[in-house]
């Protein structure tokens, strides 16, 4: 997945020496390599290759409580919990040669020192993130709360064959957001508020099939918070921290779909979506101007897809008195067909809503 993107890549001479914390042992080695001219190594050669593998299971599970005020008007808030499980592994291959120029400078007078080095030099990825000051890389496991997001439902029309609502929302930053002291953080929350508005529109077209139509724009508003300044567009990655204003790109998106009931209880549906996303925003003082632009790199997002969901309702059953509880219960499958800067991942979302 991208999380591992900065792990995999080539690393020349100069690298690898200046994954070594700085102070006496970086530059003891450096002074090694430099001085051997029967070895004619190029600092800026390769001399191997980092890899990196980042696995990532995210689910969520978004309890949600709406009440009606009126005939028109609906308030509701959603608290998402947050479950998410990460791997991660990272290794190194050395180049053919690596070993013959170690042997090299060993036999020049640094023998100690590149002995005690070899454990470092197995492992260039961890060894680097621990000189750079994050936490040691490892596996986690956890179950968080989200961002609680509250929203309104206001029917502006209903009639036998059109119904038209709006529905702003508010995004409050109640998740914790991510550690700026790892290199891979799945975080619940991302420290900013959120204000939005959509309008949805059902055309009945036929007795029992229906089109809907909606339309969305989210804002993303900006927040000040402790993040790692990149040294370079290819390397995320950095010793460097500052507190920089962030802000995320808006979010608009519209989509299409039709709905189908075969019965009373059941409902089939395809739908499509296109989503689009700004570019995200940071600023800085502490560094040159364009490190703060290799933070916005690849954040402007687009992407479409399609969704197929089966629905099930027992509120007739439970007008008939032959059920106990109102309830809906659905189940949507989303695929993304193309887009930029996005995943190739399908989706299955699962809702249960019960009526009291």
């Amino acid at each position: 997945m991208p999380a591992a993107n900065s792990f995999n890549k080539s690393v020349t001479w100069r690298k690898l020496i200046d994954s070594e914390a700085a102070g006496p042992d970086r530059g003891i080695l450096k002074g090694g390599v430099k001085s051997m001219q029967d070895a004619n190594i190029d600092l800026d050669a390769v001399a191997g290759v980092t890899h990196g593998m980042v696995n990532v299971r995210l689910t969520s599970t978004v309890p949600m409580l709406a009440y009606g005020l009126t005939e028109k008007i609906t308030l509701g808030v959603g608290l998402p919990v947050v479950y998410s499980s990460t791997s991660i592994a990272t290794g190194w291959t050395a180049d053919a040669a690596m070993s013959e120029k170690l042997t090299k400078v060993m036999a020049s007078g640094f023998e100690s020192k590149v002995m005690s080095l070899r454990e470092k030099l197995q492992n260039v990825v961890r060894t680097q993130i621990a000189s750079y000051g994050y936490k040691p890389l490892e596996d986690e496991q956890r179950q968080e709360i989200g961002d609680v997001t509250l929203g309104l439902k206001y029917k502006v029309f209903s009639g036998d064959l059109v119904s038209v609502a709006l529905a702003p929302k508010l995004v409050v930053p109640t998740g914790r957001t991510a550690d700026v002291n790892k290199v891979v953080d799945v975080a619940p929350g991302d420290g900013q508020f959120d204000t939005g508005v959509s309008a949805v529109a059902d055309w009945a077209v036929a007795p029992r099939f229906t089109m809907t139509t909606s339309a969305g724009y989210t804002y993303q508003w900006g927040s000040a918070k402790a993040k790692r300044i990149p040294r370079s567009a290819d390397e995320s990655i950095s010793p460097d921290v500052e507190t920089v204003w962030e802000k995320f790109g808006d979010v608009m998106g519209t989509s299409l779909g039709g709905k189908y009931k075969p019965n009373d209880l059941t409902t089939v549906g395809l739908g499509y979506s296109l989503q689009y996303k700004q570019a995200d925003e940071y600023g800085g003082s502490a560094y040159a101007a364009e490190r703060y632009g290799y933070l916005a790199k690849d954040t402007w997002q687009s992407m479409q897809a399609v969704q197929a969901s089966l629905g099930f309702t027992t509120v007739p059953l439970y007008r008939a008195g032959v059920f106990p509880v109102p309830a809906d219960l659905g189940l949507t499958y989303g695929r993304v067909l193309s887009g930029r800067n996005v995943n190739d991942v399908s989706l299955v979302f699962a809702e249960l809503a019960a009526y009291f």
